[in-house]
């Protein structure tokens, strides 16, 4: 996957709790964006580093969006330079929630494959409505080594 700039802000979650903690984050975040200007360049995109098969193990996150280069990061984010990535892809179409049916199916091709996995992840929220709905659309990507 390409690199590009990335307007985001950073927190420590598990699996378990991360959908219940980024909702009002996010909707803060698009709040602020307008606000200052600054239009997203691509989807919602979450960074995983640090994951495991163990849905209460605490992780790191990045959440943001793909934005101009040189955009000025408002109080409360940070600009990074998300490097390119060789992941492996899967498009998943039901309630977000249920994002880990994406995994069960992607890890049991990379293994195959005989390629190894890495413990970072990025999940692109390509099209929402809400964590139930059955139109929520993600593409999942697990970086390789």
């Amino acid at each position: 996957l390409e690199g590009f700039p990335f307007l985001h802000f950073t927190q420590t979650t598990t699996v378990n709790q991360m959908s219940r903690t980024l909702g009002p984050e996010i909707q803060k975040m698009v709040v602020t964006m307008k606000a200052s200007g600054i239009m997203p360049r691509g989807p919602l995109v979450i960074v995983i580093h640090g994951a495991t098969s163990d849905p209460s193990h605490a992780i790191e996150i990045m959440v943001g969006f793909k934005v101009n280069a040189g955009a000025a990061a408002p109080a409360d984010y940070e600009m990074s330079d998300l490097p390119p990535s060789k992941c492996a892809v899967s498009l998943y179409s039901g309630p977000l929630e249920q994002v880990k049916l994406a995994y069960q199916k992607l890890y049991p091709g990379i293994f195959g494959a005989g390629l190894t996995p890495s413990s970072d992840i990025r999940e692109y929220i390509l099209y929402y409505e809400t964590p139930e709905s059955s139109n929520d659309v993600a593409m999942v990507a697990v970086g390789l080594q």
